[in-house]
C-alpha cells in the first residue's frame, strides 16, 4: 500500500505518534466545527511553517486595500508567529485558543496545498479556497511519491487530501484539464486569474526594494546587495524529488569549484535556491561565486534581481517568464527516471518548456562559458505565456478579491 511506503519513509515513530493523536482530536473538534456560526468577513491564510507563496501576497494584498476584510494568518510555527507580529501582521497560533477561535469562526480558508496548513479539522462550514502553488505540466493524479491512495485508511488519516474546494485558482483551460483530475472539480469551482506573487514579482523594482527594506529579514537584503556587484545572476531552482534523496547536490552539480570558477571568469554568480529537503552538508561555503540561498526563504522579492532562471520541471519556469528579458536553462538531467519515479507530464515536456535545454553537468558548463542563448526568442516566449497565462495582464488581485466576495 503506497500510503505506508510513503508514511515510513517521511515520519519516525514519534512523529507517527504525534500524527496520530493530532487526527483522534481533530474529528472531535471537526464535528463541532459545523454548529460554529461564521463570519463571511473573516479570512484565514496559512502556509507550513513559513510566510511565503501566493497566500502570503494575497494575504499582504488585502491588509493593504481591504480594511473591511477580517486578515488573519495561521500558523504552526511559534517563531513564525513571533517574527510576523514584530512586523505588526494580525497572526495566531494554530494551537492557540485565539488561533483556534479565528478558525472556528472564519468564512472562508485559503491555501495552496489543502487548508490543513490553517486547520482542517476546524474548518466545518467554511468555504475554501485553493489558490495552488503553481503552473505546472506534471500529472499529479499519476504521482507515486504522495502518500494519498484510494484506501480508507489513507482517507481517515489524511482527510484533508480528499476535501473539496469551493473555488480553484487556475490560469486557462489547458491547466483546468489536470487540476479538474486532480482534485475532482468542475466548471463553476474553477476561478482564471493570475497568482498573487506573480503579481507582485512584476511590480517596479524601486516598489519592490521598498517592500524588502520595510518587511524582510536582513539575509534577504544582504543577498540582494552581493547580487547587484556582479555583472550576470544565475539562480537555480530544481523542482523537488523524493528518488534522489537529500544528496541531490551531488547528482546535479557534481563539481561546485568547476562552477565557481567559470562564474569567476564571467563576473558572474549563482545562487542555490534548493528545496528544504536537500542537505547541504557538501556544500562550499568558500566559494565567491556561487551562494547557498535559505530554502525556507520567500524567492520571489528575489526573482526579479537575477538574470537567467536554471530550473527543470518546476513551475517556477512560467512565473519566471512573466518577467521581461529574463533567460531560463532547463536542466533536464534526470529526465527519464524523474518520469518513471516522480511524475509523468500530461503534455509533451520539451514543446511547453522552449529555451535552451542542457541534459548533462558538462553542458551546463558549456552554457556558462557561453553565457549567451539564454532569452527565449518573441514568437516562443508569447506562445507559452498565452498557453500558460492565458490573458494574464488582464488578471489582477482586485478582480480575485471581488469574486471571493461573491462567496
Amino acid at each position: 500500500m503506497r500510503f505506508f511506503n510513503v508514511i515510513f519513509k517521511r515520519f519516525n515513530m514519534i512523529q507517527l505518534i504525534q500524527e496520530i493523536l493530532y487526527i483522534l482530536v481533530g474529528y472531535m473538534i471537526f464535528f463541532i466545527s459545523f454548529l460554529i456560526k461564521r463570519d463571511k468577513k473573516k479570512w484565514v491564510f496559512g502556509y507550513k511553517k513559513q510566510f511565503k507563496d501566493n497566500v502570503k501576497y494575497l494575504y499582504v494584498y488585502l491588509l493593504n486595500n481591504h480594511k473591511e476584510i477580517t486578515t488573519i494568518w495561521i500558523s504552526s510555527s511559534r517563531s513564525l508567529v513571533k517574527e510576523m507580529r514584530r512586523n505588526d501582521y494580525p497572526v495566531y497560533y494554530k494551537y492557540s485558543l485565539k488561533g483556534l477561535y479565528h478558525c472556528l469562526t472564519a468564512g472562508i480558508y485559503f491555501t495552496v496545498i489543502n487548508s490543513n496548513y490553517v486547520n482542517y479539522f476546524t474548518s466545518g462550514g467554511a468555504k475554501r479556497v485553493n489558490l495552488w502553488h503553481g503552473i505546472g505540466i506534471k500529472a499529479m493524479a499519476e504521482s507515486k511519491s504522495t502518500p494519498a491512495d484510494d484506501s480508507l485508511i489513507s482517507r481517515i488519516c489524511m482527510p484533508y487530501a480528499y476535501e473539496k474546494y469551493d473555488l480553484f485558482l487556475s490560469t486557462t483551460p489547458l491547466l483546468d484539464q489536470v487540476f479538474k483530475k486532480t482534485f475532482k472539480l468542475s466548471d463553476n469551482q474553477i476561478y482564471h486569474g493570475i497568482y498573487p506573487r506573480c503579481e507582485f514579482m512584476r511590480q517596479d523594482k524601486n516598489l519592490l526594494a521598498d517592500y524588502i527594506e520595510m518587511y524582510e529579514n536582513s539575509l534577504m537584503r544582504d543577498l540582494i546587495r552581493r547580487m547587484k556587484s556582479f555583472d550576470k545572476v544565475y539562480i537555480y531552482m530544481p523542482t523537488w524529488r523524493l528518488n534522489l534523496g537529500k544528496k541531490f547536490l551531488n547528482y546535479a552539480l557534481p563539481d561546485l569549484a568547476r562552477v565557481n570558477e567559470v562564474l569567476k571568469k564571467e563576473k558572474a554568480l549563482l545562487i542555490l535556491k534548493l528545496h528544504e529537503s536537500v542537505s547541504y552538508n557538501t556544500f562550499e561555503s568558500d566559494l565567491e561565486n556561487v551562494v547557498y540561498m535559505n530554502p525556507n526563504m520567500d524567492l520571489y522579492p528575489v526573482l526579479p534581481f537575477t538574470d537567467v532562471l536554471i530550473t527543470d520541471y518546476s513551475s517556477i519556469y512560467y512565473d519566471y517568464l512573466l518577467m521581461e528579458k529574463k533567460g531560463v536553462i532547463i536542466y533536464d538531467f534526470d529526465y527519464e527516471s524523474y518520469i518513471e519515479k516522480e511524475f509523468p507530464f500530461y503534455v509533451d515536456f520539451k514543446k511547453y518548456t522552449p529555451g535552451l535545454h542542457v541534459c548533462t553537468f558538462d553542458e551546463l558548463i558549456g552554457a556558462f562559458e557561453k553565457n549567451d542563448g539564454f532569452l527565449l526568442d518573441e514568437k516562443s516566449r508569447n506562445w507559452i505565456l498565452a498557453e500558460m497565462w492565458g490573458n494574464y495582464k488582464l488578471n489582477s488581485n482586485e478582480k480575485l478579491v471581488e469574486e471571493l466576495k461573491n462567496l
